[in-house]
């Protein structure tokens, strides 16, 4: 999301949500009050890179909390959350539903950091934000958050080393992160860029290399999320699958097709994943 990732991190923050890794990170936490009920991550990701600092934290029904903010050093401050502010907070319901951002109207927050270890690289800290979708009057009010002991990366992997990449009604869009979910038989991407933009799809699990035709109600189904958080699906195009090796959980391949919706239609033409599962 442009609003809430740093433009410098174009190289991917992967969520990697599986059952049989249920923490990327065992030794930090991450935890929060979301509308009244308690929230604690399964997965883990924290990338501090040239003074931008991403951090996010994800549950295993896709329950996903990220936040991004320009710091410059790494150290105990404050950032505030504001509308049309490039740091924010954006939550995804449950099954990657929905997306609310704290940077539009209404919304606010803040992250704070409360301590630092640059020798053993964690950072710990809270954070609160009220976000709301583009055109929706209600939202969700994150509170209680806290993050402790969560482990940073300083590097991140070479641009489009892995990631999901399109051009969209002839721009070139590439996700700023990728989770993925393995379960019932079916892999599932959710991937997120430029201004709250979404590229989801999904495909079994042993499913052979070749090229399928998507159908929101098929094996092989994808959509697309507006950046108003309009949710457009694939009624017609393809999928080719190049690599979907189980022993080292990479899958890679292409993809074509026009999302359709809400009185709209988008073109998604050239598209290109290479992620791990």
């Amino acid at each position: 999301m442009k609003y809430i990732f740093p433009m410098l991190l174009l190289a991917m923050l992967f969520t990697q949500c599986r059952d049989d890794v249920p923490t990327l990170n065992p030794d930090g936490s991450m935890k929060a009050v979301i509308d009244g009920s308690s929230w604690q991550a399964d997965v883990l990701e924290a990338a501090y890179v040239d003074g931008e600092l991403t951090l996010s934290g994800s549950t295993l029904d896709e329950r996903a909390i990220v936040m991004g903010a320009t710091i410059g050093d790494l150290k105990p401050l404050t950032v505030a959350f504001l509308p049309g502010s490039p740091d924010g907070l954006t939550y995804t319901s449950v099954g990657g539903a929905r997306t609310y951002v704290s940077n539009t109207a209404g919304g606010d927050g803040f992250l704070r950091i409360t301590a630092v270890d640059t020798a053993r690289e964690w950072i710990s800290g809270r954070f609160e934000a009220r976000c709301y979708r583009l055109q929706e009057g209600g939202g969700v009010e994150i509170t209680e958050g806290v993050f402790t002991k969560v482990p940073y990366t300083d590097s991140l992997p070479p641009i489009f080393s892995s990631g999901v990449r399109a051009v969209i009604d002839g721009a070139t869009w590439t996700s700023d992160s990728v989770a993925t979910a393995l379960g019932d038989g079916q892999i599932r991407v959710q991937s997120l860029g430029e201004n709250g933009r979404q590229i989801r799809f999904r495909i079994p699990e042993n499913a052979d290399h070749g090229t399928y035709d998507l159908d929101p109600t098929g094996a092989f189904s994808a959509i697309f999320i507006t950046m108003q958080s309009d949710t457009l699906s694939a009624e017609s195009g393809t999928i080719s699958i190049d690599l979907l090796n189980e022993d080292r959980r990479r899958l890679e391949g292409t993809f074509n097709f026009e999302a359709t919706g809400s009185q709209q239609v988008v073109s998604l033409a050239d598209g290109r994943f290479e992620i791990n599962y």
